[in-house]
């Protein structure tokens, strides 16, 4: 008797082959065409030739995908084929293969191009034919301009051509519809705005061209008003290591980057974005296919070939200048958009909204010959747990009080850590846990968020350069020690949930540097958030102490 190990009998087996992340994560965006089908049995093979395949292998098993290898794959024959790489041995599996764009559409070169004859990035001809046949079944186009890209590629266009639409932006615009919830989940707040850098691999890529941008806005864009997200190509990760591309960005991600791995869920850095900088990637495309803001902080022409849509995209979109005001030029971006032209970028690149996965089932249960199940195919809205996004320990703070408003103070936070030399009404505020030992030794002030017994004592001797130390006491209060063994309490009003502590605190060195005043009400701003903070205590007046600028 022959043993059977299988529970549920699928009639017919699909192979999906990847080769790198993002072929993985093109595939991932199609698998909802086989949801809820017991008839449909999916194995997953890597074919391990790519430089970006470092830890695919290991994710694919780690996430319960039943992975065979590709000796074993080249060997048993398929009643369908997915890939999303258009590597020259795909003529080695047996069944009929439909071959994804391993981006948004067909718009760059192959880095494996000869000089002399320059073949696009996923219509390469050695893995459209081989020996005079053709290898795939079908060749998933985003759109019908690209029909004619196809042609020039292979005889067969016309025969092959599945003009589908675009899975990843269906599935981008599916999770738009929640994109409050996902701006909430990335630690957004709403009167915050998000600046997302996407950028692809290579040396002209965004992150190639300008590695410290990240830094660099967290830098000069006011902390209470800005949020900041890094979105990078897999290969990115993969070919330099996530240990490294963290270790270059560790003062940002400090500062309180959003980096969002190729694991993780980096399509929110899109769909939650105020504003995107980014390059000839398809990240960037995606954009305009959502019509949010967009600057380019890089671009290679030379990777684009002329007359695509990309190519478009790099003519018309304005460029992010390295040497010019980051904040006012996003603040004009923001405040001058171009629905419009991106409207019209998108649509040069994708077709069919909503219909990718329609289109990609249907043809692929034909050469399933099997029936389409009732039910209709949709984007998967599901997203990884994101990461716990580090904040700021410790503040550079300006601050102004406007002639036309004595009672009212407005603060200017930068993160200490990126901070450059500013003007004189401003202070140094950090937490008990900055991990710089620098930036403690020079704060005016220093807070906690867990006082214990004798915490204050025990850190105004330590740090004897520090005028005052906070501590909460109750809800809306805190409790003050100033150097000079005075005392104070600050009692904060506020309807702002996304108020912190060190406003208030930042709110009495205003009344300091300002009045030089220990006691009295003043109205705290900080980008939208307003707050009324007291300070109550009896003591005589102090001086500020002249070492307090940082």
């Amino acid at each position: 008797m022959t043993v059977s190990w299988s529970t549920v009998p699928a009639a017919r087996q699909v192979l999906a082959v990847t080769r790198t992340w993002t072929s993985l994560d093109r595939i991932r965006d199609v698998l909802p065409i086989f949801a809820d089908d017991p008839r449909v049995q999916v194995v997953f093979t890597v074919d391990q030739g790519s430089v970006f395949s470092v830890g695919l292998l290991e994710h694919l098993h780690g996430v319960g995908m039943r992975v065979i290898s590709w000796e074993e794959a080249i060997t048993r024959e398929f009643d369908a084929i997915l890939a999303a790489s258009d590597h020259s041995d795909l003529h080695l599996l047996r069944g009929p293969l439909v071959l994804l764009p391993h981006g948004a559409g067909y718009q760059k070169y192959t880095v494996h191009s000869a000089d002399d004859r320059r073949e696009l990035s996923g219509l390469t001809g050695s893995a459209l034919r081989h020996n005079g046949r053709t290898v795939p079944a079908s060749v998933a186009l985003s759109h019908p301009n690209q029909l004619d890209l196809l042609r020039a590629a292979t005889p067969d266009a016309d025969a092959l051509a599945l003009i589908a639409g675009d899975p990843c932006m269906d599935r981008l615009r599916a999770l738009s519809r929640n994109r409050d919830r996902h701006r909430a989940a990335l630690g957004v707040e709403p009167h915050q705005r998000l600046i997302t850098v996407t950028s692809t691999w290579g040396p002209e890529s965004a992150l190639g061209r300008w590695p410290t941008l990240p830094a660099d806005l967290l830098a000069e864009l006011e902390h209470d008003r800005y949020r900041v997200a890094a979105v990078l190509h897999p290969n990115v990760w993969t070919f330099h290591g996530s240990w490294q591309v963290r270790h270059w960005l560790t003062r940002a991600t400090d500062a309180g980057l959003i980096l969002l791995s190729p694991a993780g869920p980096w399509h929110l850095g899109l769909v939650a974005a105020d504003a995107v900088l980014g390059d000839h990637g398809s990240l960037s495309a995606y954009t305009s296919g959502l019509r949010h803001p967009l600057l380019l902080a890089a671009f290679d022409e030379s990777q684009v070939p002329p007359g695509t849509a990309m190519a478009s995209l790099g003519q018309k979109i304005p460029r992010l200048e390295r040497h010019r005001s980051l904040g006012e030029q996003i603040q004009h971006a923001l405040d001058n958009p171009n629905p419009a032209l991106l409207a019209d970028l998108g649509e040069q690149v994708f077709s069919h909204h909503g219909e990718a996965l329609v289109r990609i089932r249907r043809r692929t249960y034909e050469l399933l010959a099997l029936p389409e199940p009732p039910h209709l195919p949709a984007p998967s809205t599901v997203v990884p747990e994101i990461p716990a996004r580090r904040r700021p320990r410790s503040f550079q703070v300006e601050t102004e009080v406007a002639p036309d408003e004595p009672e009212t103070v407005y603060l200017h936070r930068i993160p200490a850590r990126l901070a450059h030399p500013g003007p004189t009404h401003r202070h140094l505020l950090a937490y008990d846990d900055e991990p710089d030992e620098t930036i403690l030794q020079n704060a005016g002030a220093i807070l906690t968020d867990d006082p214990r017994e004798d915490w204050a004592a025990t850190t105004l001797a330590r740090y004897p350069g520090c005028l005052l130390v906070a501590a909460p006491s109750g809800t809306g209060t805190l409790s003050v020690w100033f150097h000079d063994g005075a005392r104070a309490e600050i009692t904060t009003t506020t309807d702002n949930a996304a108020w912190d502590n060190a406003l208030s605190v930042s709110g009495l060195y205003a009344l300091l540097s300002h009045r030089n005043r220990r006691t009295g009400e003043i109205v705290v701003r900080a980008g939208l958030l307003s707050g009324s903070v007291v300070v109550t205590g009896q003591f005589s007046e102090p001086r500020l102490p002249a070492g307090d600028l940082f």
